[in-house]
């Protein structure tokens, strides 16, 4: 039996066309299926995000692939300073994976990685959105 292993990698341009692909699926198996599906705002969300935002550091798109290269999960995180404090936080914007791929190693990747990406930013913090810390 193969075994599982995960990649994680940082998406580039050549990934929003997947990223907005894969975001209408993510979007139908969450709550957000309540809210209306704009592909056109998620492709242009994802190439500023990606273009200046990861390019600046001030965010991250990371993506769990298998070992053919099918996407597993991805994480969407950024760091910020609280108003009142210069201290940064890395927060996740969203993360998912895909159901068929649970259990498969690609959520710990993508949360190691994202709390790596933080530590090299100094973050003072890190949380999931809503205020829920990161264990560790």
């Amino acid at each position: 039996m193969a075994r599982n292993i995960m990649l994680v990698r940082c998406a580039s341009a050549d990934d929003v066309a997947t990223i907005s692909e894969l975001g209408r699926r993510i979007h139908a198996e969450t709550r957000f299926s309540a809210f209306d599906y704009n592909e056109q705002r998620v492709v242009k969300s994802m190439e500023t995000i990606i273009n200046i935002g990861q390019s600046a550091g001030t965010h991250c798109v990371l993506i769990a692939e298998d070992r053919l290269g099918s996407v597993a999960g991805i994480l969407l995180g950024v760091i910020e300073r609280h108003i009142f404090s210069d201290l940064p936080v890395a927060s996740i914007m969203m993360y998912y994976v895909f159901p068929e791929k649970r259990m498969s190693g690609a959520g710990f990747k993508l949360l190691s990685t994202f709390r790596r990406w933080g530590e090299n930013r100094s973050a003072f913090e890190m949380l999931r959105r809503h205020q829920q810390r990161l264990a560790g």
